[in-house]
This record gives C-alpha cells, sequence and structure tokens, in this order.
C-alpha cells in the first residue's frame, strides 16, 4: 500500500479470511481482489469486484461519508 501511495486504510484478509468470514452474511465476495468499502456504522456502503481502478476506491469512499 505504501508502495502505491494508497491514501486510505486497508485490510488484506490475505490468511485464514478474518474479514471475509466476518462479512459473508452482507456481501459475498465473488472475485479476487474484492473492495469492500464500509461506511462510518461498519455497514457496507460499496463493493467493487475485481482489480479496481486507482478512483473507484477514493469515489466510494466519499459517497459512503
Amino acid at each position: 500500500m505504501a508502495q502505491h501511495d494508497v491514501p486510505y486504510p486497508n485490510v488484506l484478509d490475505a490468511r485464514d479470511a478474518p474479514v471475509r468470514t466476518a462479512l459473508q452474511r452482507s456481501i459475498t465476495a465473488n472475485a479476487t481482489p474484492t473492495t469492500v468499502i464500509l461506511d462510518q456504522d461498519g455497514r457496507v456502503a460499496a463493493r467493487i469486484l475485481g482489480a479496481a481502478t486507482s478512483t473507484q476506491p477514493i469515489t466510494a469512499i466519499a459517497a459512503a461519508s
């Protein structure tokens, strides 16, 4: 994340998939990678399936705020 100067917090769900497990009742991860944007209350506000462009997460975060 630092190498690409990503300006928002991230969680990598690489081992044992705790994030996917926690969200399995809210969303289905149909692609790898899947980007999930949570609102301030921890609810799923947006989901991006597959590789995200550099602006997609920023736009989704702004919409969730």
